[in-house]
């Protein structure tokens, strides 16, 4: 299957209304074309203080072939790293709730992420639910990639910062590892 099918499961598989992550807004399968950085940042509702949105995009590739029972028996897989750019703008008066916001939101990703190895797409007599339900696009992920595993998920937070010195901005950038297995 192309890679962008991998991408809308998933991105599917997060949207607020699947999967209720605090704060999170909108999921992004492109980073959007903007005149201004600012744009980037106007994501957080009316009448609230705090917003999330993921920008998502794959950032590296690679195949195997996994024998099983001979020298041409087997599957081949395809291995993804996903990126998450995950941006949380807050207007809160207190920088220690708006730490407690962002430090929400993340584990509300990551528990999704942690819920659900196929991320909703494994068949529908087997629990899956939403729209790629049942295609089995997504083989595993967040598991480590390959037989032997590795690193399931790595995030990285940039010093949060202020704009105007009254909205704080915090960044995770995510990386997972998604498997998809091939036709052969």
């Amino acid at each position: 299957m192309p890679k962008s099918q991998v991408t809308a499961a998933i991105a599917a598989y997060l949207t607020p209304e699947q999967s209720g992550i605090a704060y999170l807004g909108t999921v992004y399968t492109a980073l959007p074309r903007v005149a201004s950085e600012d744009d980037l940042f106007n994501f957080v509702p009316p009448g609230t203080d705090a917003g999330a949105i993921i920008y998502m995009f794959i950032s590296d590739q690679s195949e195997q072939r996994i024998a099983l029972g001979g020298q041409h028996a087997g599957v081949k897989m395809r291995t993804y790293t996903l990126t998450l750019l995950c941006i949380m703008k807050t207007t809160m008066d207190d920088e220690v709730a708006e730490q407690a916001a962002f430090d929400l939101f993340v584990d509300d990703l990551t528990a999704r992420i942690q819920a659900d190895r196929n991320a909703g797409t494994e068949a529908i007599a087997l629990g899956g639910s939403g729209p790629y339900a049942g295609s089995g696009v997504v083989w595993q992920w967040g598991e480590g990639p390959g037989p032997n595993g590795g690193t399931d998920l790595h995030f990285e937070y940039p010093v949060p910062h202020t704009i105007n010195g009254g909205v704080m901005i915090h960044q995770a950038v995510g990386r997972i590892s998604v498997e998809e297995q091939l036709e052969t």
